[in-house]
């Protein structure tokens, strides 16, 4: 039988993210699911995880937070594929990257290698 990780918030490795877009002078919201991580894993050969911060101490000991390694295409990428799953946008990814007004907002998230307290 196959170990149920639903109730260890420990293993989740899914990221959910709700962005908003403002796409030629059109604003919305839209969430990332599991088609748009697995289309970004696809299309970029790396697995979701890579889209989670980093920790690392400081000289002091204190943890930090490094998200220098997560490329800005990734997260527009997330952002097109979700917003090309709902229908709120058509075009392909380089006409997302043409059409946006601003740089998608991250509403909300839920992290995907959760952050300890104590680690």
């Amino acid at each position: 039988m196959a170990h149920d990780r639903r109730g260890d918030p420990g293993r989740r490795l899914m990221i959910n993210i709700t962005w908003e877009i403002a796409v030629d002078g059109d604003t919305f919201e839209v969430s990332s699911k599991a088609r748009d991580i697995i289309n970004f894993e696809r299309h970029f050969g790396v697995a979701s995880t890579a889209l989670a911060a980093r920790k690392t101490r400081d000289a002091d000991g204190n943890v930090e937070l490094d998200s220098s390694h997560i490329r800005q295409e990734w997260l527009l990428y997330l952002a097109w594929s979700a917003a090309k799953r709902t229908g709120r946008f058509g075009g392909d990814f380089e006409a997302f990257l043409d059409a946006l007004d601003e740089f998608p907002t991250i509403k909300a998230q839920e992290p995907a290698v959760p952050t300890n307290a104590g680690a």
